[in-house]
């Protein structure tokens, strides 16, 4: 960096780690895309694949071996077990709003705001975080999980605090 040059703000850092972190994905998917290719190619027999297995047995067909077995009637608590990452932020995010006191539609936003990031949906995860929970919770919880990504952008004016006089 020039030495001479301004430092960058809060929001010139968020946006350029934002294009570090998309630049990053780019790349990943560039390799993921390169992997998929010669797995379809050894798949059609134009690549070293095993030659008695069948086109469909290249791609995962069923359950992910990665991932834990869900039970054969799963719950809500079986899918953040066995399916979402960490919660803690959810549960920090919620617990702050319940002691600030705010509404419970406010404390319900709070707690499901990054659902679809913990459930491993990343891009644009406040509209699919709202898809997700739209049809089981009240329209302005929806609306605030669907918007909570893009207001980050948006300036806020500080609340008014009423200063205190010295005594």
């Amino acid at each position: 960096m020039n030495e001479h040059a301004r430092p960058m703000s809060v929001s010139e850092q968020a946006d350029e780690l934002e294009e570090n972190m998309m630049h990053e994905l780019e790349r990943i998917g560039d390799q993921v895309d390169a992997a998929l290719s010669q797995r379809r190619q050894a798949a059609n027999g134009h690549g070293a694949g095993d030659p008695g297995q069948e086109p469909w047995q290249t791609f995962l067909d069923g359950p992910d071996p990665r991932l834990p077995p869900m039970p054969e009637k799963p719950t809500l608590v079986d899918y953040f077990r066995n399916r979402f990452a960490s919660t803690s932020h959810l549960l920090q995010s919620a617990n702050h709003a319940l002691k600030a006191g705010h509404s419970e539609k406010v404390i319900l936003a709070c707690l499901l705001h990054d659902i679809a990031v913990v459930s491993f949906i990343r891009c644009d995860h406040g509209y699919w975080g709202a898809q997700m929970i739209e049809p089981y919770v009240d329209e302005e919880v929806a609306w605030a999980i669907k918007v909570h990504q893009a207001l980050r952008f948006f300036p806020t004016k500080p609340p008014d605090i009423p200063t205190r006089k010295p005594t």
